[in-house]
Formats: C-alpha cells, structure tokens, sequence
C-alpha cells in the first residue's frame, strides 16, 4: 500500500485500530462515560459500550481502581474487565489524557502476568471464605448464648437442645471462648468451711 502523506498513515492506522486491530480502544469523558469503543472491544464484551462508565467493565476486586489517580500515573495498568456476566479477563490498559477527554488502549495481558492476577485472586477468595466462616461461627455463638436457657434449679446443669443436660462449666467453654479457674466465695467458705477462716474480713 502507499501512502502520500503522513495524514494517510494516521488514517490507515486508525482504522486498522477501529476495524480490525486485537486491541480494546475506548473514548472516554472526563467522568469515565464511554463515547465510543472500537469493534474489538464491542465484541469482547458483547455489548453496545457507548454510554456505559468504564466502572461498569472493570472488575475492581479489591476496591482499588481510581480512573484519575491512572491518569496521572500515565503507567500501563493491569486489569480484569467484563461485562458482569462473563468471566474476566485480563488486560494491559494504558489511559492518556486528550482534549475533550481520555483514550484507553487495552492490550490481552500476557500469561504470566494473568496467572499472577489469578493468584491474587484466588488468595482474595480464600481471605473473603475464610472471614465469612468466622463472622458465621460468630453469629452461631451469639445465637446459642442469647436466647432463654433452661437450668436446673437444684444442680445447674444446663439442658441443650439435644435434651442432654451439661454442667453449666462445660456448656460456656463448648459455646464462647471463655474457661473456668474454680475458687470458693465467702458464704460458701463460712458454710461450709468455718475453721479455715478463709475470708477473716467477712
């Protein structure tokens, strides 16, 4: 192909980008509205972009993405973005700065940096299970320990669900955290032990 001009270049290699190019170019508002989206990124997410904000295609797992402080670094970002109902992938995405607005150029990420993503996801998931199991354990023992418990009158066992009956000591250290060091106080010193004189200011 041969080119005249410099402007014939621009030209042809902006519309290798629109048309054709494996790349995601997005036109963007200064509040991150998306104005336009090449044909690439259309089919990637399978859906119209115009309109939509760039927060609704990024996947923020960890709450981190700030579409001005990128700006400002002017560094290469990777990211995970989708559509929400597909499953993410990986992407190099640079932002820079134009007149009107701003011009994100993606690029597929390499796989060793998406398995590191990966990773850092999946170490993610497992923070995000294991918090969820002790907020569950949590919520079980305030459940357990703040309703009406039946206990004996005479020996104070307490009855658990199961009907079995269980010294008052060994119920508490089963359900909370809590344990026991058994000493005597002084009525029970005075009844029971009178010559010892445990407590001689009682």
């Amino acid at each position: 192909m041969d080119f005249s001009s410099a402007a014939d270049i621009h030209a042809s290699v902006a519309a290798y980008i629109s048309a054709s190019a494996p790349v995601l170019l997005l036109a963007l508002t200064g509040d991150g509205t998306i104005v336009y989206a090449n044909r690439h990124a259309g089919n990637t997410f399978a859906m119209d972009l115009a309109g939509c904000s760039i927060d609704d295609i990024v996947i923020d797992f960890n709450g981190s993405f700030d579409l001005k402080t990128l700006v400002t670094a002017g560094e290469e970002q990777l990211l995970s973005l989708g559509n929400g109902s597909q499953l993410p992938q990986s992407f190099l995405c640079s932002f820079r700065e134009t007149g009107s607005g701003l011009i994100v150029l993606c690029g597929h990420a390499d796989q060793a940096e998406t398995k590191e993503l990966q990773r850092e996801l999946l170490e993610l998931n497992q923070e995000i299970n294991n918090r969820n199991r002790e907020l569950h354990k949590a919520i079980a023992t305030i459940k357990t320990l703040s309703g009406l418990l039946p206990i004996c009158s005479h020996c104070r066992k307490i009855r658990e669900d199961t009907g079995y009956w269980t010294q008052i000591e060994e119920y508490i250290r089963q359900h909370t955290d809590a344990d026991f060091s058994h000493s005597i106080c002084p009525a029970c010193a005075k009844e029971h032990y009178p010559d010892l004189e445990l407590y001689k200011d009682s």
